[in-house]
């Protein structure tokens, strides 16, 4: 079907993508929304059009159902069942699915020359060459690890990648599809509107919209009118596109419901985490419903955030969790775990180890020390108006606040810990389980609620209250001083330092590389998504506080704001390897500022400190 159906019938936005050869992908979902296997299998649990469930019902039906225990004990060595092992455990099966049989694979690796037809060698042809197909879809996957536009729309309608950025150039971009297996995944594209393959090269052929401003790159030789395709030309495209099909990969039988007898399940227990996700693939589906809020029916007070109306002005709107709605009990929850040390291994750490009010939530160490003494290898991001990001660390690898607060517990370079340590650790402590009763409706503490909980607090953290507010939006004229106001000047135009760091928020949804280095000593977001050229690139920080939150830069290269405004001027890599267009300014020669315009550009950026963020009580150790 064009779009799948989840339960009570509700009808999803998007066509549902294969799951084939996800162990080689760097994003998941067509607006590419999760970095990692594990995070697209949490998603479709809580998913409204989905499933309509919740990780604590899930959790609660698989320990009852006496199958599940052993099998967790066999995959992880206790029967501890939770929300990240059932993720991991189905992300392990997830990445088995591999499919690399097609008849196009024993043409061109077994030496079988009859697998592929002369119309079939033709379309081959084709693919490769003036078609273009190949420059999105290279072997051996068929695919790249981009998220494009193809030129699909000629009105609005699905944004893809920029619904959730919000970055303009990023709408109707989608995430490219794998074409292996592409003669059964129909219908195709995103919204699933062509239901044959011969009316997807039909839209290449003839209907590709070469006047959407933000078109792929990669689409240029259908701006230039180089892509000209017969009848003939295209079906042989077509019947080239079938040698892709992997009959074994489509009826193996270790990839079909885990519905054998038990004593068949424990035959298999040499891949154990794989068969306890294939059993646990049937059992999620059983455990679909309606009723999936989680403040509504037991007793939490609904938050909602305050802010100030010119940030929503903007633009701008705080990504707030469906599956987790801010409630006054959670966030409190979410305050005492922030400061709880027995997150950590030797109890030694907290998450406000790292992150101090007074430093706006950020680390003014260089880098950060784990529980034994490791040291870090980039400089701890301040947690400031997180409601609103899209990105989570420096190299974007988190899209969420939830799997943001998941990650330092169990890192061996911060807290070293494992989470089923700290719920029984939490549980063990009596002031929790009413916490937990408060913010959640029940005493079951896991690893989940804690997280969202910690996530509850974090997206509190707003900071809208500097002199550069009041100054702006308050009336206020005496909140600024001459030589702060010829640095604000200096920002928003010949500095060029709004053209990433934008007011309100100080910052915007993307990834860029400043220029900061020829070599890339950290590879940024290239790491993540193995794109040469993301090499470089990293969040673009708020600087909102800024005046506190030093030293600066990933790297924390630079302990002065004089410093990092020295490097805007003088030193930017202007031939380091894929700098942002943002960067156009520098390139062009425009940027000259004189040691006073230095000076009053430090001036300002001093003017977005918040005192009371810095001092605020209801964000400070509770314990």
């Amino acid at each position: 079907m064009a779009l799948s159906r989840g339960v009570a019938g509700r009808v999803g936005a998007r066509n549902t993508m294969p799951l084939m050869n996800l162990a080689w992908d760097h994003f998941f979902f067509w607006d590419a929304r999760a970095l990692s296997v594990e995070l697209q299998a949490f998603e479709p649990v809580t998913g409204h059009r989905e499933m309509g469930s919740d990780w604590h019902t899930v959790t609660e039906r698989l320990a009852a159902d006496q199958r599940y225990p052993p099998m967790f004990r066999a995959a992880f060595g206790d029967a501890r069942i939770d929300s990240l092992r059932v993720a991991f455990a189905l992300a392990q099966f997830e990445r088995t699915l591999i499919s690399l049989n097609s008849r196009y694979d024993r043409f061109h690796h077994h030496g079988d020359a009859t697998a592929m037809d002369a119309q079939e060698q033709r379309g081959e042809s084709i693919f490769f060459g003036r078609a273009h197909c190949v420059d999105c879809h290279a072997p051996p996957f068929f695919k790249d690890h981009h998220v494009v536009n193809i030129g699909l729309e000629r009105a609005p309608g699905d944004d893809g990648m920029g619904a959730r950025t919000g970055i303009p150039w990023h709408r109707g971009r989608f995430k490219t599809p794998t074409l292996r297996n592409i003669a059964v995944t129909a219908p195709y594209m995103h919204d699933g509107r062509f239901a044959t393959l011969e009316e997807v090269v039909d839209f290449y052929a003839e209907d590709v919209n070469v006047d959407d401003p933000t078109l792929d790159e990669h689409m240029m030789p259908w701006v230039r009118g180089e892509v000209r395709l017969s009848v003939q030309d295209r079906n042989d495209l077509v019947a080239f596109l079938h040698t892709l099909t992997d009959e074994g990969f489509l009826v193996n039988p270790e990839f079909g419901p885990a519905a054998q007898p038990k004593n068949a399940i424990f035959r298999r227990m040499r891949v154990r985490p794989l068969v306890l996700a294939t059993a646990c693939f049937a059992l999620l589906l059983s455990a679909c419903r309606k009723d999936v809020g989680l403040a509504s029916d037991s007793g939490q007070t609904p938050l909602a955030l305050t802010y100030p109306q010119y940030v929503t002005d903007s633009g701008h709107v705080p990504m707030v969790s469906w599956g987790n709605p801010l409630t006054v009990e959670g966030v409190e929850l979410g305050r005492r775990l922030f400061y709880e040390k027995a997150l950590s291994n030797d109890y030694s750490m907290s998450c406000g180890s790292c992150h101090l009010q007074d430093h706006a939530f950020s680390d003014p160490r260089r880098f950060s020390i784990g529980t034994d003494g490791s040291i870090g290898h980039r400089q701890a991001m301040a947690v400031v108006n997180l409601a609103f990001d899209h990105y989570m660390f420096w190299d974007a690898r988190v899209h969420g606040l939830e799997e943001q607060a998941a990650r330092p517990v169990m890192d061996i370079a911060e807290m070293r810990n494992t989470w089923p340590v700290v719920v029984q650790r939490l549980r063990a402590n009596e002031a929790y389980p009413p916490l937990f009763r408060k913010a959640f409706g029940t005493e079951q503490i896991d690893s989940t609620r804690v997280v969202q909980a910690i996530a509850q607090f974090e997206r509190t953290l707003l900071s809208f209250d500097s002199p550069w507010d009041r100054y702006t939006y308050g009336g206020e004229v005496g909140a600024l001083n001459d030589q702060e106001l010829r640095g604000m000047e200096l920002y928003f135009r010949q500095a060029h330092c709004n053209d990433c760091h934008k007011a309100p928020l100080f910052a915007d949804h993307a990834l860029r590389n400043n220029g900061l280095d020829l070599l890339f000593a950290d590879p940024g977001y290239g790491a993540i998504t193995g794109n040469p050229g993301d090499n470089g690139k990293f969040k673009v920080p708020t600087l909102r506080n800024i005046e506190v939150t030093g030293p600066y830069m990933h790297d924390g290269r630079f302990a002065t704001l004089e410093e990092v405004v020295d490097f805007y001027a003088d030193s930017v890599h202007v031939e380091s390897p894929h700098l942002d267009n943002h960067m156009l300014p520098w390139m062009a020669g425009q940027i000259n500022l004189s040691p006073a315009d230095r000076a009053d550009l430090v001036a300002f950026l001093k003017t977005l400190t918040d005192p009371t963020f810095l001092t605020n009580p209801t964000f400070s150790d509770p314990h």
